[in-house]
């Protein structure tokens, strides 16, 4: 606690942690109040953590027999348990010892023992006091319990490493991902003089041109849309882009599938690829809400390059300007 501060602070203090009595005590009486304060709440800190029915088992070698002595889960020990298998009584230690306790709570700015409590009261202490009392006893045995203490500690680490590693490991995916769409999106942006359509993996919506009233779409997967349109248009010239979403090779035919199932309802009987009664809005929809749900990275084809890619081709075909609204 700062000692440099005025007594209206103090007393400030002591109302903001609801404690009583205050208005009439002196400054130092009101350090102590407080300071008394903290050290409550960290020994209530470590109330269920210390509950000996919920404390772990360690074996640990003296002289021709294991010791076993029970911990918490954050390294407190039961050191009247210790003590008492080492022929110890802790409560002499601590009697004699009140100076280095003392010191232990300063440095670690928290309490470092704990009594249970109730008829057979068992006192916890932090590791680092737990060291210090045990070296008093036996040494070897003291070095047996840190050693034990470090290798879990060393244990703890390798776990975080390792998740660390693997969150590494993903964002490298991620940025992989990321510089593969950036590139395309470069791409995309330089001017051509044939236009075509941007290479990668795409999932795709096409205008399936018909004689009848009907009005179809076919839709797929591609690492080459240009190349799939050619063999599209051999039979069907006047085929036309209507929507282009560029993913990663890896997520095409996951996509593909929800497609399948979520379009089955208007899927034309003879061929799986080709869908009717429904609206090109909706298909976008759906498809869309598809790559959102499977959380995959995406960059959609900007409709400007879809127009200019259909009139360049078209044109070729009708010597006409074909204008195409999807």
């Amino acid at each position: 606690m700062e000692k440099n501060l005025k007594v209206s602070e103090l007393k400030q203090l002591c109302k903001e942690k609801g404690i009583q009595g205050y208005s009439k005590k002196k400054k130092e009486e009101l350090l102590a109040m407080l300071n008394n304060t903290v050290a409550t709440a960290a020994r209530t800190h470590h109330i269920q953590k210390t509950d000996p029915e919920n404390s772990l088992a360690l074996f640990i070698p003296y002289k021709s027999e294991l010791i076993e002595i029970r911990r918490t889960e954050d390294w407190w020990v039961n050191i009247t348990e210790i003590s008492k298998k080492l022929g110890k009584d802790f409560k002499y230690w601590k009697k004699d010892n009140k100076h280095t306790i003392a010191t232990f709570e300063q440095m670690a700015n928290q309490a470092v023992l704990y009594e249970t409590g109730g008829q057979y009261s068992q006192t916890f202490v932090d590791i680092r006091l737990a060291i210090a009392v045990l070296t008093s006893y036996n040494k070897q045995f003291a070095f047996h319990v840190f050693s034990v203490y470090v290798e879990h500690m060393k244990n703890i680490l390798e776990e975080h490493k390792k998740e660390i590693d693997e969150k590494d490991q993903a964002l490298l995916v991620l940025e992989k991902d990321f510089t593969l769409l950036r590139n395309k999106h470069e791409r995309m942006k330089k001017k051509r003089v044939h236009p075509s359509l941007e290479r990668g993996p795409v999932i795709y919506i096409v205008d399936n041109p018909q004689k009848g009233l009907e009005k179809q779409y076919k839709f797929g997967i591609s690492t080459d849309v240009n190349k799939t349109l050619q063999t599209y248009r051999r039979k069907d010239p006047l085929t036309k882009v209507c929507f282009l979403a560029y993913v990663p090779e890896k997520s095409l035919k996951p996509i593909e599938g929800f497609l399948i199932d979520k379009w089955e309802p208007f899927l034309v009987s003879s061929n799986h690829e080709v869908v009717s009664n429904t609206t090109i809005c909706k298909l976008i929809a759906d498809l869309k809400a598809v790559i959102e749900l499977l959380g995959a990275p995406v960059e959609y084809a900007t409709q400007d390059a879809i127009d200019t890619f259909n009139r360049s081709v078209l044109l070729e075909i009708t010597d006409a300007t074909i204008f195409f609204t999807p």
